[in-house]
């Protein structure tokens, strides 16, 4: 378009605009002069109520081409209505994919990280307990015996605790101000969840009965967070691991990217977390520091007494789940996740000497 246009449309479905969705602009659109496409962004907004999944069809109804010419001297303008829809989703649980690696658990040998505790993983998430207290009891079904989580599948590496927060929506926020609050905010919602060798963080089934059909390797699901609830704002990702330190998404997140198969979407092996929390561990790869043994926040000389005191132990499942009398976890200071306590554990907290966590932990 030589001069500019400006394109109005007509909308139609069953959502309806200034209560279920926002549109930006509304009603009517400009193609600025010399070029040929304008950009119409529709934001899902929250309500109260539990409604089956509602459409908004956009239907392009008129134009001013602004005196637009072609070389004969007529108006040039061709539109193309396609009638795209966008389907805003109700009742169906937000879900996040997640990927993201233990610098003590990596083997930069094999590019994947070690799957040694296995057998000795408890089947219930062990995040109910300092500083993260978190109640639900995800378990994986159908474990008995001394198997750990080896029926579930070979690649597992160690429980995580993956979480939602938010930051306060504002246009005049810049991104490192959002970060900042959301890094101080309470989680909106948690979810405890399985690290795998490749950096894959995997769901639990609700329901499954069995171990081998307990992981969703397509993401994270947050129970009780609707997805229309969640799909406009500033968010961001966090993930806790109980011997490292935990890191937060830099950047606020963009909801259902182009190249995002989830809700929301955060790599944490290929991109810097927030206030450069992670360590780097190779060419263009980051991790989770390890060394916070005693799960304080700051890694130092009080990290390694707890691997002194238990030098030579050989973990059990009960060192995940049975604290010691100053409250801390024998297991805990296996910080390369081989299966036992041993000197060799000590020299990440040596690397990592006075590295602290980068986020509040509530």
């Amino acid at each position: 378009v030589e001069q500019g246009a400006v394109v109005s449309w007509t909308l139609a479905g069953s959502a309806v605009e200034g209560v279920d969705y926002r549109l930006s602009p509304s009603g009517r659109a400009e193609i600025p002069a010399g070029g040929s496409e304008t950009l119409v962004r529709l934001w899902a907004l929250a309500d109260a109520e539990h409604e089956s999944s509602e459409s908004v069809v956009m239907r392009l109804s008129g134009v001013d081409a602004r005196g637009a010419v072609d070389s004969s001297g007529n108006k040039a303008l061709v539109l193309s209505d396609d009638e795209a829809r966008t389907v805003i989703e109700a009742n169906r649980p937000l879900r996040v994919r997640v990927r993201a690696l233990l610098q003590g658990a990596y083997d930069p040998a094999r590019a994947r990280m070690r799957t040694a505790l296995i057998k000795h993983l408890p089947a219930m998430q062990p995040y109910n307990v300092r500083p993260w207290h978190h109640a639900a009891t995800t378990t994986v079904p159908g474990i008995t015996g001394g198997s750990g989580l080896s029926s579930v599948t070979a690649t597992v590496v160690d429980w995580v605790l993956v979480e939602l927060r938010t930051a306060p929506s504002d246009a005049s926020t810049s991104v490192s101000t959002s970060a900042a609050a959301a890094a101080n905010a309470p989680a909106f919602a948690r979810q405890a969840a399985l690290l795998l060798s490749d950096g894959t963080i995997a769901g639990i089934h609700p329901g499954a009965t069995s171990p081998s059909a307990a992981l969703d390797t397509d993401g994270v699901s947050f129970a009780g967070v609707d997805v229309a609830a969640a799909s406009s704002g500033d968010w961001y990702i966090v993930l806790h691991h109980r011997n490292h330190l935990p890191v937060m998404s830099a950047a606020r997140l963009e909801f259902q990217a182009a190249a995002c198969p989830a809700d929301y979407c955060a790599d944490f092996r290929t991109t810097q977390s927030h206030a450069n929390g992670q360590v780097v561990i190779g060419k263009g790869r980051y991790a989770l520091p390890a060394g916070d043994t005693n799960r304080d926040g700051v890694i130092n000389a009080n990290d390694e007494a707890l691997i002194r005191k238990n030098n030579l132990t050989r973990l059990t499942p009960a060192h995940y789940r049975t604290p010691d009398e100053s409250g801390n976890y024998k297991a805990d200071a296996d910080l390369n996740q081989d299966g036992e306590v041993l000197s060799q554990d000590l020299h990440f907290i040596i690397e990592n000497q006075g590295l602290r966590r980068t986020i509040t932990v509530q």
